[in-house]
Order: structure tokens, then sequence, then C-alpha cells
């Protein structure tokens, strides 16, 4: 088994089959890929999964198919900015086929004279490292513009090409804005054929198309498949061993909730961790197919958390409400934040959410009945 990348919460392996012994357990899913509970060799186990083509591993759930910031595919970044730049221009938006000969460096144009570039850099990558492969990708495509200027011509004709914009996930640095207004300089004064007397360059991420991905979003929730399937009690004991300290946590807080006979505690452990995989399996399936719905989850989500935050720390009544309240809480929040969710999918997350927030935050539940 060989690492191929890191990232603060997570790392890829490639598998090879003599790292694997025998799968214990397999759920087949036949729009989001397959997913193997597998052992390695000398007993230790791991999750394994497939999204977009890929073979993603980890520990217990911590593995996931996450597509934010820079760690979209090429092809899926692509896609995603043709269906943000059609959305802002309609019709007057065209896409550039790139099978025959190539795109000239340009992945789509409007007939108001904009050509776009769209690229992914593929993370880990600090901010110098992603300014590096932004500022060779956007010289090599405006050096691709200058040498296929006439074959651009007949595709963006009869606009004359005002602006050159790259499209990327992350922009961390004005370097490479510095870098697209000097690169702009160079093509006016090269006085080229078709290209405005002001073009100029620029640099722009999904963050620029707001509302194009909040329209996408909506429509995305419209075509959610069926959530996933109940995490099973041999899941949740194998969470529970690969995770003992949060097993731990989570014990501690049940046994301060003096309303729960003691008799149901441990029932009550395991289907509230039961819960966490459910949520963290949905979670993931939105990752995986509807990104810009997953970053909104995770907004609604961090939002409610920092009040809980706060209204524990102030003493006001909201700590003192029970898990099943904080749930209905939780809920109704999903479903006015995302109509189209429907009822499976919003209780499964209200409860994984809930029992994720037992499990992490520091903070212990007052006991029913406290002052």
């Amino acid at each position: 088994m060989t690492a191929m990348g890191c990232h603060p919460s997570r790392v890829e392996w490639l598998i090879t089959p003599a790292d694997l012994d025998h799968p214990t357990r397999m759920r087949v899913d036949t729009e989001h890929g397959l997913r193997v509970i597998a052992h390695l060799r000398g007993g230790a186990h791991i999750w394994l999964w497939t999204c977009g083509g890929r073979v993603r591993v980890g520990s217990g759930r911590a593995m996931a198919c996450h597509m934010t910031g820079s760690e979209w595919s090429g092809d899926d970044w692509q896609r995603y900015c043709h269906h943000l730049l059609s959305l802002r221009y309609d019709v007057a938006y065209q896409p550039v086929p790139d099978r025959d000969r190539g795109d000239f460096g340009i992945e789509g144009f409007t007939s108001g004279g904009e050509v776009f570039q769209c690229y992914a850099a593929q993370d880990p990558l600090s901010p110098r490292d992603l300014y590096e492969k932004q500022r060779d990708k956007m010289t090599a495509d405006l050096n691709k513009l200058e040498k296929n200027i006439n074959e651009i011509r007949q595709l963006t004709s009869p606009a004359t090409i005002k602006c050159w914009v790259l499209l990327v996930p992350r922009c961390d640095t004005k370097n490479i804005i510095v870098h697209g207004s000097i690169k702009g300089d160079e093509i006016r004064a090269k006085g080229l054929p078709g290209v405005d007397g002001e073009f100029f360059v620029r640099v722009l991420t999904d963050d620029d198309f707001a509302s194009e991905k909040q329209r996408l979003a909506g429509a995305a929730a419209a075509l959610l498949p069926s959530p996933p399937a109940d995490a099973t009690e041999e899941e949740a004991k194998a969470w529970e061993a690969d995770a003992p300290e949060a097993t731990d946590v989570l014990r501690r807080k049940i046994a301060n909730l003096s309303h729960v006979p003691s008799s149901d505690r441990e029932s009550l452990r395991m289907e509230l961790v039961k819960r966490h995989l459910y949520a963290a399996d949905t979670e993931d399936q939105l990752r995986c197919t509807q990104p810009q719905m997953w970053e909104r989850l995770d907004v609604e989500k961090k939002q409610r958390e920092q009040t809980l935050a706060v209204e524990h720390l102030v003493g006001t009544s909201g700590e003192q409400r029970t898990i099943a309240e904080e749930v209905d809480e939780m809920r109704s929040r999903l479903e006015s934040a995302f109509p189209a969710l429907g009822g499976g999918w919003a209780d499964g997350l209200a409860w994984g959410i809930v029992a994720d927030w037992l499990i992490r935050c520091p903070l212990d539940p007052i006991p029913q009945g406290a002052a």
C-alpha cells in the first residue's frame, strides 16, 4: 500500500491486491461507486470506496470524496465551470470541444468577447506552489492564444476578444493577479488581430458566481439519489474500536444525562454512533455528487454549532434542550435551507449532526432538570 498524498485530515492511498485480505462487508451503489470494508494484512481494518473513478481509503470513516477548494479533478472542475458560465450567460456562452485538435487554450467564450480557461491544480499545495502552477498555466495558455489567434478568431467572430479569464477553485495570492495584468499588457502590445485594444486578463473563482452557485445547488437538490443505508451495529462497533477517545467522550456525556436509565445508556451510545456514521455517509455522498450543496450544509452546521457554544457559555436556556429537541431544531433548519432534501435526508442528517456534536464538543450537556 503506497501513500499518494496527504491532507491535514486525510491520507490517500494506492491499494494493491497484496495489501488486502478479504472484504467483510460489501455495499454497491450503482450511482456512487463501490464501497468495501476491507482488512489489511495484519488485521487492521480500513474503509475503501470509489468516487469519480478514484479509489479512496481511510481509517474508519475519516476519508471522504471531497471536492471543495482545489481538490477537484480537472474534468469535474471544467464541467462545473461550464454549468456556472451557462447559467450566467445563457445562450451567449459557447463551450469549446477539445477532442478535435485541442481547445486552443480556451474552454469557452461569450458573444461579448470574454474567453475562459478552467484550471484546478491538485492539492496539497502551499500558496506559493499553487501560484506557480497557476502562473505557468496562465502563461502557457496565453501563448496558445497568440499562436492560435486565427483559429480562435473564427470561433469568436464577429466579437473581438476583450478579456481572458482563468477560472480556478482557489486564488490564494495577489501575485497571480499581478501576473495576469503583466500578461495582459504583453498581449495588448502585440496588436494581435481580433484582440481588443483594451484587452485584459482576470482570475476568478466560483465565489464570483454566487447566484449561479445557488441556482445550481437548488437544481441539483431535485436530482438527489436515495439516502444511504443505515449503519449497522457491526460498523458502529468497528468505529468505536478505531476511536476509543471519542467513544469515552460520548460515554461520559450519556452518563451525565440523568433522565436516561443506566440500563439504556449502552444502547443509546450505540444508536448515536450509528446515526453519526449514517450522517457521515450522507455527507460523503453529497461531497461526491453535489459539492455546492455540501458546502451550504457545512455552513449551516457550523453556524448552529457556534450558536450552541455561545448559548452554553452565557447560560441561556438553549443548551438545556434535550437531544431530541435539538434534533428537531436541526431538522427544521435543514428542511428550510434545503427544501428538496425531504424527510429521509433531513431526519437522518439532523440526528447524525447532533451525534457528531456530542462526540466532538468538549462541553458536557446539562442534565435534565438542572438549573
